[in-house]
């Protein structure tokens, strides 16, 4: 429980220990860093390369959760002298950082981004949410800030008027026997910020929804005609952080 770092989120300090710091590390970066490494194995094997020809570098691995997997991945002792003092001098700690953070903002390498819930939206009212119709489902790879729309079984897009717009629902639940859904006022907000209206004859309204790098959810609205889908007479979103600060103060949980 010993803290390792204290954070600030909303005007409230959290602390970050270094048992939450192995958890999320477990469950976040080691399955992927456990898959790449047996696909380096398989490669090294398959053209007899030996380890003793392989040295990390970057700053991904002067952490020491990160090497203990390096070294178990590849049967090698501690005492690894590639391993040698490799986070002694934090300033070339720092500084490895810092080369890899500039990559990534000039993407030049870049990550898999997957949504961390389930996204999608519903049909019912306050007291029962009948349905839920997910179109990102939790774990998808996320093409950051360009939006899923909702489509129909046959692939064409569904197509709303204002008065029928649905529930917006998501999931954390990775059974998914519970949704949670956006009812009363913040509902309304949501709807009021989109600018949801009256539509003129022939109008329907598309909605998608998006996740950026920091997966902040934003809701998107476009207006198009029935008889030419693909032509947009206009165009609207939402970031929820906008309605409220935390997700979580806007939803409220209900059970199918």
């Amino acid at each position: 429980n010993d803290e390792f770092y204290s954070i600030e989120f909303d005007d409230e300090p959290y602390s970050v220990t270094y048992g939450m710091l192995a958890k999320a590390y477990n469950k976040v970066i080691s399955p992927v860093l456990g898959q790449k490494l047996g696909e380096m194995l398989d490669y090294i094997n398959t053209h007899n390369i030996t380890v003793d020809k392989i040295i990390s570098v970057g700053g991904f691995c002067n952490f020491y959760l990160t090497q203990a997997q390096i070294e178990d991945a590849f049967a090698r002792g501690a005492g690894d002298s590639r391993f040698s003092d490799a986070i002694s001098d934090r300033r070339e700690c720092e500084k490895a950082i810092s080369y890899g953070a500039a990559l990534i903002a000039e993407d030049i390498i870049s990550f898999k981004h997957l949504s961390p819930y389930y996204l999608g939206f519903g049909k019912g009212s306050e007291k029962e949410l009948k349905k839920a119709y997910y179109i990102i489902k939790k774990g998808d790879v996320i093409d950051c800030d360009k939006p899923v729309f909702v489509k129909n079984a046959d692939g064409t897009d569904t197509l709303f008027i204002a008065k029928k717009i649905p529930l917006f629902v998501f999931n954390l639940d990775d059974s998914c026997e519970k949704e949670s859904a956006l009812w009363g006022e913040p509902l309304e907000e949501y709807q009021r910020m989109l600018e949801l209206r009256p539509l003129e004859s022939g109008q329907r309204y598309k909605l998608g929804i998006s996740l950026d790098k920091s997966m902040i959810i934003t809701l998107h609205k476009q207006i198009v005609d029935v008889n030419n889908p693909n032509e947009v007479y206009e165009e609207g979103h939402v970031r929820l952080n906008e309605i409220y600060a935390i997700l979580g103060n806007m939803i409220e949980e209900r059970r199918n």
